[in-house]
């Protein structure tokens, strides 16, 4: 799973509407046999903040629909991509940051991930 968040940490403040955004691309290596390569690839992308910062969000993500979530919501949208039970790497570039976003949005599925790569 490639995961970027912008703004990383602006998910550290308590505000209600703190400006960031999370992508998710995911690879599902236990569909290979089962579905057609075109659908092994998923992504998502996820905006939290004012309506103007989420607006400029969804213009800028090319690959999809854009999905504006509250900031308490936004670790069960991710995770509800994520199948339970299996082992998740995770990608990313400096992905310190991202993993300080998920440890501040406080993640669950922590002890799936198997390894941290970062490009």
């Amino acid at each position: 799973m490639a995961i970027d968040f912008e703004n990383a940490s602006a998910t550290k403040d308590n505000t209600d509407l703190p400006n960031f955004q999370v992508g998710l691309e995911i690879l599902d290596l236990g569909r290979v046999q089962s579905c057609p390569l075109e659908e092994m690839i998923t992504t998502h992308n996820f905006a939290s903040g004012s309506p103007a910062y989420c607006n400029q969000a969804a213009k800028r993500f090319l690959f999809g629909k854009t999905n504006t979530v509250q900031k308490k919501d936004m670790i069960t949208q991710i995770e509800s991509y994520i199948p339970k039970g299996r082992d998740i790497t995770l990608v990313g570039h400096d992905i310190r940051h991202d993993l300080m976003a998920l440890d501040n949005l406080e993640w669950t599925f922590k002890k799936s991930v198997v390894a941290a790569l970062d490009t």
